[in-house]
């Protein structure tokens, strides 16, 4: 299957009552294997789609320390403004082949995992330090488009085993505090945005 979808649908309309924006409904996501071909994007046209979920490799955001590159991410969210969609940028820190995620400059804190790719060490105060300037640049480039939705994060399972996160220097709470701190970060700088 080229796509995959998933609904944003309030619990409790109060609970959601924010200066964020917020246009719950269903969204395409799209799957990595199509992430770079817009036809893709095309097949979320469909009645009663409200946007997409997009991923980007982290090492294409930052290609070199502190240099970004939000090119893909601009025209996406041309493509979105032109249909009345609204984008969720997905930030890939996490591959499931032999090609890595994450900015060369940070390959000594993305080891090898059990799924065949890369994971970034999340908890690690170098990943968290350049997760928020990565974060930061986002926001400030972003917040303010009206078809800019927010930013997600992988999913929360590392691939990892017992051995190679003791030798990262892995606990539950330092993973836990970490994406406290990142995610905190990112809302605090992307004030109009979400945080998935």
């Amino acid at each position: 299957l080229a796509l995959a979808a998933t609904s944003l649908q309030p619990i409790d309309a109060d609970a959601y009552t924010t200066t964020r924006k917020y246009h719950p409904g269903h969204y395409t996501v799209i799957l990595p294997t199509h992430n770079w071909q817009q036809k893709y994007m095309d097949d979320a046209l469909r009645p009663g789609m409200r946007g997409i979920m997009k991923r980007y490799p982290w090492r294409l955001l930052e290609p070199t320390q502190g240099n970004y590159n939000f090119s893909m991410i601009q025209s996406d969210l041309n493509w979105a403004q032109a249909y009345g969609m609204q984008l969720i940028i997905l930030i890939e820190d996490k591959s499931f082949s032999w090609e890595r995620p994450n900015p060369g400059y940070l390959d000594s804190v993305s080891p090898r995992n059990q799924s065949g790719g890369y994971t970034m060490a999340r908890w690690h105060p170098t990943v968290v330090t350049r997760y928020k300037a990565l974060a930061t640049a986002l926001g400030k480039r972003f917040d303010s488009h009206p078809n800019f939705e927010g930013i997600a994060q992988q999913e929360s399972a590392l691939s990892m085993s017992l051995t190679m996160l003791k030798q990262y220097g892995y606990t539950p709470e330092k993973y836990r505090d970490a994406l406290i701190a990142s995610f905190g970060h990112a809302l605090n700088v992307m004030p109009r945005s979400r945080v998935f």
